[in-house]
Formats: structure tokens, sequence, C-alpha cells
């Protein structure tokens, strides 16, 4: 039991999981190399994938395997990407200030 699941439901999510965010990754890439955003999908892409590797870790297991290392470094990288996007707006505002566009500001 894995979470008050079987291991074989659990496996289940694991996989429904990855699948959504490599479904919401081919549409953040598809819209980038068209120069377009998609905050939706990309949060889409970042909480599955985040949620994908967070729950490899629930796998039983008696020692560190070669996943558990990709996982955290998935992880690392994932929740640097996700704070960079929380983030954007107001490293624009904050970038605006320093480059002496404080008459702009009111405009954001």
């Amino acid at each position: 039991m894995i979470l008050g699941m079987s291991t074989p439901a659990f496996t289940m999510l694991h996989v429904v999981l990855s699948l959504v965010g490599i479904l919401a990754g081919f549409v953040v890439v598809a819209n980038m190399l068209g120069s377009k955003t998609v905050n939706g999908w990309t949060a889409i892409f970042l909480g599955a994938t985040i949620l994908t590797s967070a729950t490899g870790f629930l796998f039983p297991t008696d020692k560190v395997l070669p996943s558990h290392i990709v996982g955290v470094v998935s992880l690392a990288v994932l929740c640097d990407s996700s704070r960079g996007i929380l983030w954007q707006p107001s490293r624009a505002i904050v970038a605006l200030d320093l480059c002496g566009g404080r008459d702009y500001l009111p405009f954001i």
C-alpha cells in the first residue's frame, strides 16, 4: 500500500501524471516555437512533472537507485523553473526600476 492505494493503482497514478506532463510539454514546446506563451499549459507541465518526480520516491525500495538521483536533479530544476515563472513579472518591474524606468512603472 502506498498512500492508501495498492501498488498497481499507485503505479497507474504515477504513469498518468507522467503522460499528462509529456502531453503538456509538447503543447508548451509547440507554442514556444511559434513565439507564444501558454501559462496554463506551462503550469500543468510543471505541476505534473513535479508530482511525477515526487511520487517516484514513494515506491518501495531498499537502496538508493539511479532513478532517485535523477529524481532529485529533476525536482531541483523543476522547482527552480517554477520559482522563476512565478517571480517573472516582479523581476521585470525591478529591472525596469533599476534601468531608470521609474516613469513607466505607473503604466504597468
